[in-house]
Order: structure tokens, then C-alpha cells, then sequence
């Protein structure tokens, strides 16, 4: 039998095909149709600038008694223009400890530059 990933989901071929649009495999189906529907709605042109899992630096990294510690980086579902407002966008079943945390401090850093929406499942 495959193993599932943290996300519970199949990691057989016919589970990342099921993930996969656009030759771009997803974390979760869910995601994926979410992913389709934006398509739909970028091509209607009532949302822009469509982006993929898009990047952000939460904390820089440092040095602390000689050693580097890492940066902390949040990557999100997508991020588009829905009218004037630049929009992140979450596609979540079940919000983790680590996902609250980094949300948090998403927030903290970037809260006034974007619209932050979770689309729940």
C-alpha cells in the first residue's frame, strides 16, 4: 500500500494525477480545484496576475553564538489582484500549529500590503 503524505493524500500515480493541473502538482485536491477555479476566473478577467505558492521572508536569518540560524519563510496557496487589493489566498482542511504560527506572523509583517483570505474546506 503507498503511503500518504502529512496532507493524507494518495501518493500513487492515480493520487498525484489527481493533483496535478497544468503539470503542476498540488498539495491537496482541494487545492487543485481551487486552482481550477481561479484559472476560470483570471481568464474571465475578474481576478490578475495569478501567482503560485508565492514566497514571503518572515524573519531574515541571523548568527547567534557563531552558528546561522535560517530565515523563516511562509509560502502561500496563491496570490492575485481582486480589484484594487492584492490578495493571499489559503486553501486549508485543517490549520496545523505551524501554519497558525507562520499566519501570525504573516500577518505581523505583511497585513497592511495584502489581503489575506483562507478558503476552508
Amino acid at each position: 500500500m503507498a503511503r500518504r503524505s502529512k496532507y493524507r493524500v494518495s501518493n500513487t500515480r492515480a493520487g498525484k494525477a489527481a493533483r496535478t493541473v497544468d503539470g503542476v502538482l498540488f498539495a491537496s485536491k482541494a487545492e487543485s480545484l481551487r486552482y481550477r477555479e481561479l484559472k476560470v476566473l483570471a481568464s474571465a478577467g475578474e481576478i490578475g496576475e495569478l501567482e503560485l505558492q508565492p514566497a514571503f521572508e518572515l524573519q531574515p536569518a541571523f548568527k547567534y553564538g557563531g552558528q546561522r540560524v535560517a530565515a523563516i519563510r511562509y509560502t502561500a496557496d496563491f496570490k492575485y489582484l481582486d480589484g484594487g487589493a492584492v490578495v493571499i489566498e489559503e486553501v486549508k482542511g485543517f490549520e496545523t500549529r505551524d501554519y497558525k504560527l507562520r499566519r501570525k506572523l504573516f500577518l505581523f509583517r505583511y497585513g497592511t500590503q495584502y489581503e489575506y483570505r483562507v478558503v476552508k474546506v
